[in-house]
């Protein structure tokens, strides 16, 4: 298994738990934007030509957020933008109404 897929099933494993992954890998799922919404795999659905937008808002977020809260998590924010970056792949790649 390479290295990005295993990024990839962890970040989701830290965003929908350790259950609906498995579910979802095992067989073979593909979510809807509602239902990736739903589970909470996505933040927001936007079309698109607004991912960029979408994405520049809540990297915007992200930084306004200080850093000595982040220190706690041990949660820098390049690992946060590799969440995002995977999220948004994820997104224009695999989901079945996009």
């Amino acid at each position: 298994m390479t290295v990005w897929l295993m990024r990839v099933i962890d970040c989701m494993r830290s965003v929908v738990g350790e259950r609906e992954t498995e579910k979802a890998l095992q067989l073979g799922l593909l979510y809807s934007c509602d239902d990736a919404l739903q589970v909470g795999l996505v933040d927001e659905v936007v079309s698109e030509s607004e991912t960029l937008a979408a994405a520049q808002r809540q990297l915007s977020r992200w930084n306004q957020v200080p850093r000595e809260s982040m220190l706690p998590t041990h949660t820098p924010a390049s690992t946060l933008l590799w969440q995002l970056l995977i999220r948004l792949y994820i997104v224009q790649h695999y989901f079945t109404d996009i």
